[in-house]
């Protein structure tokens, strides 16, 4: 099983550290098609989930890119540092430093590696408040709360663990089309930190 990386905003690496974060969603981008055997034909994840849902959502399940027990590594933005890194999220550095982005950043800087705990699949508005503290929610409570100055919006932004994580979740994915409303269909992965 090889490992993977992962990239996270500098906010959600802290969460990590903290141990307030032990689940991440991301989006299924193309849900797959189905053999309909006893008709020989094709059908939609629609159809399949409609006439059989426990073998469709096992099928779907088969087409994950990660696996239980697979390790991820940590990529966040990063600045480089001779043989090691400084790292945004959490040194203390002036904002106008020249910052590289955490897709480039190379294997060997990473500094947090994550185990695979558990795999499921939902809808992104399924999630449950105790998943939403999971997700982090405390996290993007203050993340919003210093986004928003009108106090107005305070008290509509700033809500239960599942209405941060919706309000975050539009700040991150919305503008690429998989906002709350449309409710996209999510790879809920559940991790713990590892030393290796």
């Amino acid at each position: 099983m090889r490992e993977r990386p992962i990239l996270f905003k500098g906010e959600m690496v802290r969460a990590i550290i903290e141990g307030r974060k032990t689940q991440t969603r991301r989006v299924l981008k193309k849900l797959p098609e189905y053999a309909d055997i006893e008709n020989h034909r094709i059908i939609s994840f629609y159809d399949a989930l409609k006439r059989k849902p426990e073998e469709a959502m096992g099928q779907l399940l088969e087409t994950c890119p990660y696996e239980v027990g697979q390790h991820l590594w940590v990529r966040e933005t990063w600045m480089p540092c001779g043989d090691h890194a400084h790292y945004r999220a959490t040194d203390m550095l002036p904002e106008d430093q020249r910052w590289e982005p955490s897709i480039y950043m190379p294997r060997k800087l990473s500094r947090i590696n994550l185990e695979i705990t558990d795999i499921r699949v939902q809808r992104v508005q399924s999630i449950s408040e105790r998943d939403a503290q999971a997700e982090g929610a405390e996290i993007m409570r203050e993340v919003l709360w210093d986004k928003i100055t009108a106090p107005l919006y305070q008290d509509a932004m700033i809500g239960s663990p599942t209405e941060c994580f919706a309000n975050y979740w539009d700040s991150i994915n919305a503008k690429r089309g998989f906002g709350w409303e449309v409710n996209p269909w999510v790879w809920v992965i559940e991790f713990r930190r590892c030393s290796e």
